[in-house]
């Protein structure tokens, strides 16, 4: 899956910045303690163009 995430951006052209951020340890619905609250912060720092 994460193979498949990073062609898809690479493929990318329409964004000026792309990251792609792997929480580690975490399952496909970030269902373990913290993981989505890593997500959240993540979010946060890319939309406040904090990178």
């Amino acid at each position: 899956m994460i193979d498949l995430n990073q062609q898809a951006r690479d493929r990318l052209t329409a964004v000026s910045e792309c990251e792609l951020f792997i929480v580690p340890g975490a399952s496909h619905l970030f269902e373990e303690p913290g993981k989505l609250e890593e997500v959240e912060r993540q979010a946060a720092r890319f939309f406040l163009n904090d990178l």
